[in-house]
């Protein structure tokens, strides 16, 4: 999971998000090695298709805490292995590239999530926040050209 803070764009402020991500991806090890391709598949899912990438904002900072048996919890709604995401994170697409299976390489991907509402805290903070979701039980290897993100006020 990756985090970014925006502040000073306003004190409880609407605002809209645009975040596009540009990156490669590949997994390492087993069947899929180098990459995740579409056509490979894998433990507990496969290494491309079933690696889902989830772009939100939230207005408190991303931390993890403990559950009552111990597991680590986010303090904001990603939806756990959920395909659509939850109410701050939603699905915008899947890891999966269309090279052969297995092959060596990468392959460059855009992931865009457009014009999504939210509002910044009390003292004008917004955290950006993506990530993958997966059933895939092996390495995922994420490599990210960009990330960029524009704020507008209103929503």
């Amino acid at each position: 999971m990756l985090r970014g803070k925006g502040d000073r764009i306003g004190y409880s402020t609407p605002v809209t998000v645009v975040a596009l991500v540009g990156a490669a991806f590949g997994c390492g090890g087993g069947s899929g090695s180098g990459n995740a391709s579409s056509e490979c598949m894998g433990g507990g899912g496969p290494p491309g298709a079933g690696v889902v990438f989830k772009i939100g904002a939230v207005a408190v900072q991303p931390a993890t805490t403990a559950d009552a048996l111990g597991w680590l919890r986010m303090n904001f709604d990603k939806d756990s292995l959920g395909l659509a995401g939850g109410a701050d994170m939603l699905t915008v697409g899947d890891i999966g590239n269309t090279l052969p299976c297995p092959s060596p390489g990468y392959q460059p991907k855009t992931l865009t999530r457009n014009g999504f509402s939210t509002t910044t805290s009390a003292d004008g903070s917004l955290w950006l926040i993506l990530g993958t979701d997966s059933g895939f039980e092996g390495t995922t290897t994420l490599y990210y050209d960009s990330i960029v993100a524009t704020l507008r006020r209103g929503s």
